[in-house]
């Protein structure tokens, strides 16, 4: 019989928190989210490389305008496959996860993110 510590603990039944996790990953409550840019340059966190080879360090945007944003990341994202939160290489490494709670923006991230 579980007790109280093993329900709210991840390491106790690391398979249930991994299928609560793909279940959120998998079913959001919203796929995708919105932010308003206050200024028309938006620096990105991590350089891309351009097809041409040139190295992107910020966008341009226009302040004031909806800019709209998915949620799924994922390679294999219509797969439920709760293992990846528990196989050593299940996620991609740390520096391509998304932000949020558990590398998930099911919630959102940052200031406005869900703290219920």
């Amino acid at each position: 019989e579980p007790t109280y510590e093993d329900l709210t603990s991840t390491s106790c039944l690391p398979y249930l928190d991994a299928v609560v996790k793909e279940g959120l990953r998998m079913y959001p409550t919203s796929t995708h989210n919105a932010r308003v840019p206050s200024e028309d340059v938006f620096p990105l966190e991590i350089p891309v490389r351009s097809p041409s080879g040139d190295l992107i360090r910020e966008l341009l945007v226009s302040a004031g305008q909806v800019r709209a944003f998915s949620i799924y990341f994922w390679v294999d994202g219509d797969t439920f496959k709760p293992e990846r939160w528990i196989e050593p290489d299940g996620l991609p490494p740390k520096d391509k996860l998304q932000m949020g709670w558990s590398n998930l923006l099911t919630f959102n991230a940052g200031p406005r993110q869900c703290l219920g």
